[in-house]
């Protein structure tokens, strides 16, 4: 693991970085941020959670359409590489791609 718990290890892989403050950066909460996922982890219950909070679940924020993958630090050159109905499967090789880089 490269952070200190499953938590922090988890927005890592998210984020696609190898330092957790870069992660925190690039998956972070801000002041504009309107959508999110949440991941729970043990016995709880997402939707329980959701119940608690008053959120209501929303699948379509997993989806890859309209995410920036520069947040990811893909480039627009690495992005042109793949057909543009592809481009959000080089999320899915960074991601891959930290275990071998570390």
């Amino acid at each position: 693991m490269t952070a200190k718990s499953v938590a922090m290890e988890t927005i890592v892989y998210l984020s696609g970085k190898h330092q957790v403050a870069d992660a925190i950066r690039a998956a972070g909460l801000r002041p504009e941020t309107e959508a999110m996922a949440v991941v729970v982890f043990g016995d709880a219950s997402a939707q329980d959670l959701l119940r608690e909070l008053g959120w209501r679940r929303d699948d379509d924020v997993l989806s890859p359409e309209g995410k920036a993958l520069a947040t990811l630090g893909i480039t627009q050159t690495e992005a042109r590489t793949v057909p543009a109905d592809r481009q959000h499967d080089l999320s899915l090789e960074k991601t891959a791609l930290l275990d071998v880089l570390l």
